[in-house]
């Protein structure tokens, strides 16, 4: 995205569903969808995988509102 303008209609409210259902599974995110993340290499390989998982459910619960 280079501009706000150019963010879909909606998205706002779609992270505010994500961040919560991913919140509830454990995994930790920004509270804004404008702020950014990183994995560090504390995050040993079964942790990633933990987290794609609940985040993959997270998005899952947030598409279907």
């Amino acid at each position: 995205m280079r501009s706000v303008a150019a963010i879909p209609k909606g998205q706002t409210e779609w992270y505010q569903r994500f961040f919560h259902a991913a919140l509830g599974r454990g995994v930790y995110l920004p509270p804004s969808g404008f702020e950014v993340c990183f994995v560090s290499l504390a995050h040993e390989p079964r942790i990633l995988d933990q987290a794609r998982v609940a985040l993959v459910e997270a998005a899952r619960d947030a598409q279907a509102g």
